[in-house]
Parts: C-alpha cells; sequence; structure tokens
C-alpha cells in the first residue's frame, strides 16, 4: 500500500470519525441539565421549600384536591400559607405549619388533602395559587391542574 493510499485512508477515517461524535463535543451532555422530575411546581420561599405542588380536579364535581409537601429548612418553626380564589371568586386561605428541619406532606404519606373550590378547576388549565412564609415573601405559581377520577363505591 503506498504512502498516498494509507494517508487517504487514514484521512477518510478521521473525519468520519469525528462527523460522527462530533456532536457530543459542542452539545450539553442531556443528563447533567436540571430537571424538575414531576406533575406539579417548586416554589422557594426563603427557608420554606414547597414541593410538586399541584391540584386535582375530582371528576364531575366543583371540588379540587390541593396535594404537595412543604419542608422547612430552617432552624426554627415556620409556615406557608396559600391564598387562591375559589369558584365564586372568594379568597380562600390555607396555613400549613412546618416544624424546623422536617416536611410535610399534604394529600399523601399520611397528611391530609386541602379539598376546595379553585377558580379555574379544568383538568390542564393552571390554577392560580399564592404562596407565602412566615417573613412575608411570597410568590404566585400557576399550578397544574390534573383529572382525579375517584372510585365508585
Amino acid at each position: 500500500m503506498s504512502f498516498q493510499r494509507l494517508a487517504t485512508a487514514s484521512a477518510i477515517a478521521a473525519a468520519l470519525l469525528v462527523g460522527t461524535t462530533g456532536c457530543s463535543f459542542v452539545s450539553p451532555v442531556a443528563t447533567q441539565r436540571a430537571y424538575q422530575p414531576a406533575d406539579g411546581i417548586n416554589i422557594n420561599l426563603g427557608d420554606i421549600k414547597v414541593r410538586n405542588l399541584r391540584v386535582f380536579q375530582i371528576r364531575n364535581e366543583h371540588q379540587g384536591v390541593i396535594v404537595g409537601s412543604f419542608v422547612n429548612t430552617g432552624t426554627a418553626d415556620s409556615g406557608a400559607t396559600l391564598v387562591w380564589q375559589d369558584a365564586n371568586g372568594v379568597e380562600r386561605r390555607v396555613r400549613i405549619a412546618v416544624p424546623a428541619g422536617q416536611k410535610v406532606d399534604v394529600g399523601y404519606n399520611g397528611g391530609d388533602a386541602i379539598e376546595e373550590t379553585i377558580n379555574p378547576l379544568e383538568p390542564g388549565q393552571r390554577a392560580h395559587i399564592t404562596v407565602s412564609n412566615d417573613e412575608g415573601q411570597w410568590q404566585e405559581g400557576l399550578v397544574p391542574t390534573l383529572e382525579l377520577e375517584m372510585p365508585k363505591a
């Protein structure tokens, strides 16, 4: 084999190698992207962290169930207050007490769900729920509404 043929074959092999693997050199690695593996939203307010907050609409009823986890990363007892409008436009408010360094589940793991009417309440829509902590920080969340089919008795 001549030197010219060897050089040509090497150049073609190198071009093929770079052409087929070059994307990984310039593209970010997808497995290292931060994402939220949940249906609900997360909200951070100082020491209070709200995780996977979502609303389930009970099929064929005008009732919703608010579900999520509330975490207190601080050293003092605190809490989160949820505020929203019900189906009649009346402001509703619920406070979730969260002991220092603890997590409180609402709607699962033995925690009671918040069963209320929420406006709007159709699966696929987002409910406007404002979350605040005891220090006065607040954030409005567009909370996803999912459908919950209750078992028939």
